[in-house]
């Protein structure tokens, strides 16, 4: 079982929706237009290496594997003053805690939420202007595989000896 990173996203996308207030919600790329304020940008920001683990089932005689991987994604909340930002960065938090948006996302994909930080105020300078905006992160655990594979132990005992030959003797 591979999950692409675009249906991780389509599914991250509609529970942000369920979680926050914005009805914008999108995914960042650098110079890409943005929506009238106020709106909500999620961006991947990094993964660590797949965690694999190899369990024997008795009953079968074979290894099935398991693996997940964590996955950050930056949460950007944009808005015309940043007491709003900060609400709407609370609010997501709030929103994806809730059981009613982690099921939605466990029963579509293998995917669970594990841990948030805390949201800051990064109201930066642009053009002069002040842009308010609120940051925090977000650590999904992807399951990549889910038992479907396996590894079989008995190969070499199916294959039986070998019987080496030297022709030129």
């Amino acid at each position: 079982m591979s999950l692409s990173l675009s249906t991780i996203q389509d599914e991250i996308y509609a529970c942000a929706l369920l979680a926050g207030n914005n009805e914008r919600v999108i995914f960042y790329h650098p110079n890409a237009p943005r929506p009238k304020k106020p709106y909500t940008s999620y961006q991947y920001f990094s993964s660590t290496a797949p965690r694999m683990i190899r369990q024997f089932d008795k009953v079968t005689g074979v290894y099935k594997i398991y693996s997940c991987n964590e996955v950050t994604y930056q949460v950007d909340c944009y808005s015309d003053d940043y007491v709003q930002a900060l609400d709407e960065a609370n609010q997501l938090i709030t929103g994806w805690s809730k059981q009613t948006v982690r099921w939605r996302l466990i029963e579509n994909l293998p995917i669970t939420v594990l841990t948030f930080s805390p949201p800051q105020n990064t109201t930066t300078l642009i053009g002069g202007e002040y842009e308010a905006r609120a940051t925090f992160e977000i650590v999904f655990n992807i399951m990549l595989e889910d038992g479907s594979s396996i590894d079989d132990v008995d190969y070499f005992d199916k294959l039986g000896p070998i019987d080496y030959i030297n022709y030129n003797d």
